[in-house]
């Protein structure tokens, strides 16, 4: 009962951003996106999506949370290209927050994922 209740609720918050995306209230569209991505936080592509609508909105805040979770679960993507677009628009985001500690991480973790899926 409980992971129906979930899913209704995420198909609502999804819904309900598109319908205020539609209606060219990004700042709406970005919080239903967001409740509905904390509902079910493993989709990577979702939390991708939300940061570029936070970048849109120059809403550093969330953009900081949106990256971090597209990051954390990019590793369920199998899509290099996707990944390489990660790295890219993260490094481009956030230039001052990359040390030579963090690029190598992304770096490793970005090889490892194509060892796997070659």
């Amino acid at each position: 009962k409980q992971w129906y209740q979930r899913r209704v609720a995420i198909t609502a918050g999804e819904t309900l951003s598109v319908i205020y995306e539609e209606e060219n209230d990004l700042y709406k569209s970005l919080q239903y996106g967001l409740i509905s991505a904390h509902l079910w936080p493993a989709d990577p592509h979702k939390w991708y999506g939300l940061a570029q609508k936070c970048n849109e909105l120059n809403d550093s805040e969330n953009l900081e949370v949106c990256m971090g979770k597209t990051l954390r679960y990019s590793h369920l993507s199998r899509d290099k290209s996707f990944i390489e677009e990660i790295i890219k628009f993260y490094v481009d985001k956030k230039p001052d927050k990359i040390d030579e500690e963090i690029a190598s991480k992304l770096m490793v973790g970005y090889r490892k994922l194509i060892k796997v899926s070659s």
